[in-house]
Formats: C-alpha cells, structure tokens, sequence
C-alpha cells in the first residue's frame, strides 16, 4: 500500500513540531519543578534516593499522569 504525498507545506510541519517539542519540554519543566516544591513542603522523602535531584525529573517524563494524581492526593 502506497502512502499518499502530504500536501503539507514544509514551513508548516516545522513549525508545528517546534511548537509541539516546545510545549511538551515546557510541561515537562513546571510538572518537575511543582512535584519538587509539593515534595519539600509536605516533606515527602525521594523514593529512589539514588537517582537524587533527577527522581523529580524522571517521574514527570516517564510517569507524567501518575505524578499528577500523587500530587492531588497529597495536598
């Protein structure tokens, strides 16, 4: 099965996906940096003591929507 031209401009599609990485990045960076602050002020211990200051950042991007739901259920 052949797949069809897209009849997208180039300029467009690049756009597109530099808005799109920039979003996704951005979420990224707040969803790290407010699981942080919720972590320190209700002093909630690092579950993975070994990755340290990263853990915050690894749970946002591999489990975005779990940290999420953890966060509302503890505040």
């Amino acid at each position: 099965m052949r797949i069809p031209p897209s009849d997208v401009p180039v300029l467009q599609a690049v756009v597109y996906n530099l808005v799109s990485w920039s979003f996704g990045l951005y979420t990224l960076l707040i969803l790290t940096k407010l699981r942080r602050l919720v972590r320190q002020r209700y002093e909630i211990p690092l579950t993975y003591p070994q990755l340290g200051s990263m853990e915050d950042c690894c749970l946002a991007f591999w489990c975005g929507c779990c940290s999420v739901s953890q966060m509302a259920r503890q505040t």
